[in-house]
């Protein structure tokens, strides 16, 4: 039988737990996060007490509530040089999927807490798809993926990459685990593959959604998820 809680309530906006020793924060916020029917915001003091907090609720927590962090930039505001591109990547998969979220819990430090990300209106309103069957125009794609921060690249092999061979696309999008290969005839998508970027071999078809390599982080879109086809943002 589960322990009732106290949670926060229209009536109770704000509840107070006390005498929480060792990992019984974690405890409880796991055991709290199971019991509510929306996500779970918790704010940590910095990135590594995050990193550990969301450790430990994973060891209390069921194995179907998603728990993830979302991760700082890693960099200084006046640091000449991006964010390292995995971070951006698992920022905008994770924008992206939190909007699906019915439960689950995000932890975020303070520092990232105060930043300004760009809201769900313009990444959606900046976004289009490719799908197997439709008609894509490899140039102005081109184009469109260098003027969204993408590296034209002979040989694809980290996120924020592309390149052009022919009537192949390779693309590394952000927010994407694997690669992808467009094929294309003429200027329609013939197939969505997956590849392996070490060995350069293809691998299952399918189809994904991938989001823009994000030059200046307080200003480019952040949104990218896994789903039934390409996804675009510029």
């Amino acid at each position: 039988m589960k322990e009732d809680l106290l949670l926060p309530s229209s009536s109770s906006p704000r509840v107070q737990w006390g005498q929480l020793y060792g990992s019984a924060t974690a405890l409880r916020l796991a055991q709290a996060a199971d019991q509510l029917t929306v996500p779970l915001a918790v704010v940590a003091a910095n990135a590594r007490a995050a990193s550990q907090l969301a450790e430990e609720m994973r060891f209390f927590a069921p194995a179907d509530l998603p728990i993830a962090v979302f991760p700082d930039w890693e960099t200084l505001p006046y640091d000449l040089f991006s964010p390292h591109p995995d971070i951006v990547s698992k920022r905008l998969q994770l924008l992206a999927e939190l909007p699906d979220w019915k439960r689950g819990i995000l932890v975020v430090d303070l520092e990232t807490l105060l930043q300004r990300i760009a809201p769900t209106s313009y990444t959606q309103g900046h976004a289009f798809d490719i799908r197997v069957g439709a008609k894509l125009n490899l140039e102005q794609l081109r184009e469109r993926l260098t003027g969204s921060g993408y590296a034209a690249t002979s040989q694809v092999m980290a996120p924020g990459e592309f390149a052009v061979r022919g009537s192949l696309l390779d693309l590394f999008a952000m927010g994407s685990t694997s690669p992808f290969r467009i094929d294309l005839f003429d200027d329609d998508v013939e197939s969505i593959r997956t590849f392996d970027p070490e060995t350069q071999r293809s691998g299952v078809s399918g189809n994904s959604r991938a989001g823009n390599r994000r030059t200046a982080p307080t200003l480019s879109p952040d949104r990218c998820v896994s789903g039934a086809n390409v996804r675009m943002l510029s």
